[in-house]
């Protein structure tokens, strides 16, 4: 298990979001499954994440901007997993029953 808070912070340029793919957690994937979540802090709307991820699933790009639980079976490829822009601190997690992450 993982856990991190990310702070506010400018909206990334294009260059931004390039540089933070390289430095990122690149595609990849486990032998086991994985639960990636983003939660945000707004007491009075507690759905509005109050941050934009981009996250890659196989090669899908998802925009996340909302509380969520994002499930990774298995063998899935995922990442990178960038965030864009955040307003407001995010409360993210990842977890999988595995006893070491590689």
């Amino acid at each position: 298990m993982e856990c991190v808070w990310v702070m506010p912070r400018p909206q990334l340029t294009k260059e931004g979001i390039e540089k933070a793919k390289r430095i990122g957690t690149g595609p990849h994937t486990h032998d086991y499954d994985e639960v990636i979540a983003f939660i945000g802090t707004d007491l009075n709307d507690p759905y509005d994440l109050g941050a934009e991820a981009e996250l890659w699933l196989g090669d899908e790009k998802h925009i996340i901007n909302k509380t969520s639980l994002v499930f990774i079976p298995a063998g899935l490829k995922h990442c990178p997993l960038i965030f864009l822009r955040v307003d407001r601190p995010v409360f993210h997690y990842t977890t999988g029953p595995a006893k070491m992450y590689f």
